[in-house]
C-alpha cells in the first residue's frame, strides 16, 4: 500500500527522532556529551513525531500499560491467598 504524504512525512519525522535520541542517549566517540536539554528536546521530538503518526493514521491514542496497581486477593487465615469469603 503506498504511503501518503502526511504518512511518509510521519515516518520521516520518526526516524529522525529515533535517531536524535539514539544519539542522545549513546553520544558518539567525542568531545560532545549530551546534556540534559539535548535530552529534553530529543524526547520532545520523539513526543511531536508520535503526534505526527497519531494524525497522519488517524489514531485517537496510542495504547500504553494499564497504570492502575494490582489488586491482590485476599490471604485466608490459613496464610494462602484465595477468595474472599463472604458472609
Amino acid at each position: 500500500m503506498p504511503l501518503g504524504h502526511a504518512q511518509l512525512r510521519a515516518k520521516l519525522l520518526w526516524e529522525v527522532a529515533c535517531e536524535r535520541l539514539r544519539n542522545t542517549l549513546e553520544p558518539p566517540i567525542g568531545p560532545h556529551e549530551s546534556s540534559a536539554a539535548d535530552r529534553q528536546q530529543a524526547h520532545q521530538l520523539v513526543h511531536e513525531a508520535l503526534d505526527a503518526i497519531c494524525e497522519a493514521y488517524s489514531i485517537d491514542s496510542i495504547p500504553g500499560p494499564d497504570l492502575q496497581a494490582p489488586t491482590n486477593p485476599p490471604i485466608q487465615p490459613d496464610g494462602k491467598a484465595g477468595k474472599a469469603q463472604t458472609s
